[in-house]
């Protein structure tokens, strides 16, 4: 799987370049704007053509999935442990960071 990881500040002509990768076949692009709000985390989705919006996965603002054509949240480490109970929305895979392989084989099924 081929997947991107946006820096956390935007760069000279991210976007083209990113639909040029998903043109040519990007699987997954990971959107780590932690600092954005929902306003302007939306208003780059929608930068980011329709029909690609389902290879895109949030790391924050994750109410915009249900916005958007978004399936895929990801929660890092810290915040996943500060979860009280697991996110479900139907149809939205979750994914989370982990440090250390004993960390990885405790996650629950659940998680991507």
């Amino acid at each position: 799987m081929i997947l991107l990881l946006t820096p956390e500040h935007p760069v000279d002509q991210e976007v083209n370049t990113i639909i040029h990768l998903l043109d040519d076949g990007l699987e997954l692009l990971h959107i780590r704007r932690y600092q954005w709000t929902a306003k302007e985390t939306a208003a780059y989705i929608r930068s980011i053509p329709d029909g690609y919006h389902s290879k895109l996965v949030l790391h924050a603002q994750h109410q915009l999935t249900q916005e958007f054509d978004i399936c895929h949240v990801h929660y890092s480490e810290r915040d996943r442990l500060q979860l009280q109970e697991m996110p479900q929305q139907p149809g939205v895979h979750y994914s989370t960071s982990v440090h250390d392989i004993t960390s990885f084989n405790q996650l629950e099924a659940t998680w991507d």
